[in-house]
């Protein structure tokens, strides 16, 4: 774990509902905010859950209580990001089409690294971006959600650049090892 008090920036997709909500595509339990957004840890077992009131949009809730810190060594909690966009996102308008919607994030704090990406203790919607094959409707939707994060919508091509202006790249160095299998392969740990 490394932790960072700079901002270091990096590239996720969300998928946006009809309140131009952020969530993440793979885990639906509560949506980004605009703003400072901090990970949570809710891998406990039923058995060992402990719940605690927290603050959601202005509203107490009841919510199952962290095990532990976020992000952790041996679980998968934290804010995922790549470290650069994907190329994929340039070559499938599909995979940067809604209901999905590209962006950058500043994060800071502790950092897990892995190979092309880390998970993070805090992070903050930075810039979000449409693709060149955006449909004028669908532009309109993502000025609304870029609205409501307090973000600018770029072109794809320029995300990386919107994000240069809030959180420094993490460096190609900060790489895990490779660990050796038996049979003398490398295996890189997984990516976010």
């Amino acid at each position: 774990m490394l932790t960072f008090v700079e901002c270091v920036s990096g590239y996720r997709a969300w998928l946006a509902d009809a309140r131009d909500q952020l969530w993440p595509i793979s885990d639906c339990r509560r949506p980004w905010v605009p703003g400072i957004n901090t990970a949570r840890c809710n891998c406990g077992e039923w058995s060992s859950l402990r719940f605690e009131w927290s603050l959601y949009e202005g509203h107490r809730v009841l919510e199952p209580a962290p095990e532990h810190p976020a992000p952790a060594a041996d679980c998968e909690c934290g804010l995922y990001s790549w470290r650069r966009p994907r190329r994929r996102w340039r070559d499938d308008p599909v995979r940067a089409s809604l209901p999905r919607v590209i962006g950058a994030v500043a994060s800071w704090g502790a950092l897990y690294v892995h190979d092309d990406g880390f998970r993070a203790e805090h992070a903050c919607v930075v810039s979000l971006a449409y693709h060149a094959a955006a449909r004028p409707e669908a532009l309109a939707v993502l000025e609304r959600i870029a609205r409501r994060y307090r973000v600018d919508l770029v072109p794809l091509d320029e995300l990386e650049e919107a994000a240069s202006r809030h959180g420094t790249p993490l460096p190609d160095d900060l790489r895990p090892p490779a660990v050796t299998t038996n049979c003398g392969a490398s295996d890189q740990s997984t990516s976010p």
